[in-house]
């Protein structure tokens, strides 16, 4: 079957009109993501992103459902608590960003819309801005400070690309630019550009190791096996986005930045080892003597320079804008 844009967003109303008919606890559906901003399917694989707020408390936070062989719903849930504050959530870093994009599916007794309308209200004023990129890097240099002493473990290094992860997103928040797991190395790139910063850049390629000389396609057998088999006791979430993220990566290995493709399989990767204790650690361990990633003290002093950075541009950002 042909995918397109269009066939999926009837599939997802189709979807979406079913689920809301069934549950009544759902307030409003809405979608986000690459389809909400109309952009052209780059990979085999797709998903689609969707976040239902309910009434209540939901009973899960997360589910991912398959629709067709290479796409499913990735679908979040939310309580309409987290949204009681439009204030709030315009200076969420994360939340703010989609709210302010998205595109309702549903809305009973127009709900979203008032909550959207605030979020766009005041939206790109410096302040908010500010108030959304400062607390993201504050958190990383905590993190990082609590890291002192520590030795290399699947544990650190998760840690690791999380304050990599919240310096990049504080500085794309300036650009108004929402990071994302499969594209994070390119998307940064480009607000760095829109920053005018992009000499940064290497930098930030740096803090995931030396991959010039690393062939990361012959690793992609052992980052798959480390990912939960299959179990009829529980949905195939492992299998549906280990496909999602497989297909990412190849499609970054074969474009103009192979070196992209470092932050999608390194961080899954990491993280399936952390969910799947029968995983064989000697694969990612060799690669990362590979990347030379395993040098606490080398990676501590990187990711100093890198926050030292990232405070010095958004200092700057802000006198620049009066807010300091």
């Amino acid at each position: 079957m042909r995918i397109t844009i269009e066939n999926l967003r009837k599939f997802t109303r189709d979807f979406v009109n079913q689920r809301v008919a069934n549950d009544h606890s759902v307030l409003a559906v809405y979608l986000t993501g690459s389809l909400a901003a109309n952009e052209p399917l780059w990979c085999q694989v797709v998903d689609i992103d969707l976040v239902f707020v309910h009434h209540t408390s939901p009973e899960q936070a997360h589910e991912v459902l398959p629709l067709l062989p290479d796409v499913h719903f990735d679908i979040e849930h939310h309580d309409q608590k987290r949204y009681e504050s439009t204030r709030s959530v315009r200076a969420d870093a994360l939340l703010a960003p989609v709210v302010y994009a998205a595109q309702p599916l549903y809305d009973g007794g127009h709900f979203f819309d008032f909550v959207q309308a605030g979020v766009r209200s005041q939206y790109d004023r410096p302040e908010y801005v500010y108030r959304r990129a400062a607390p993201l890097l504050q958190q990383a240099r905590r993190t990082w400070m609590a890291l002192q002493g520590a030795s290399f473990s699947v544990e650190f290094f998760d840690t690791y690309l999380q304050i990599i992860a919240d310096s990049a997103q504080a500085l794309a928040t300036l650009a108004d630019v929402l990071l994302t797991s499969r594209r994070f190395v390119l998307r940064y790139g480009r607000a760095l550009v829109s920053l005018q910063q992009e000499a940064h850049f290497q930098e930030f390629l740096s803090l995931l190791g030396d991959g010039q000389d690393v062939s990361l396609r012959e690793f992609l057998p052992a980052w798959e096996a480390a990912w939960r088999p299959d179990d009829e006791a529980r949905p195939p979430v492992d299998t549906l986005r280990r496909a999602y993220f497989r297909s990412g990566i190849e499609t970054l290995l074969e474009g103009d930045m192979p070196l992209a493709a470092l932050w999608p399989l390194l961080r899954t990767w990491t993280s399936a080892l952390q969910h799947n204790e029968d995983a064989a650690l000697a694969p990612w361990e060799e690669l990362m003597q590979h990347l030379m990633l395993n040098d606490v003290q080398g990676r501590l002093q990187a990711l100093d320079a890198m926050l030292d950075t990232a405070e010095q541009l958004l200092e700057t950002w802000g006198e620049s804008n009066g807010l300091l």
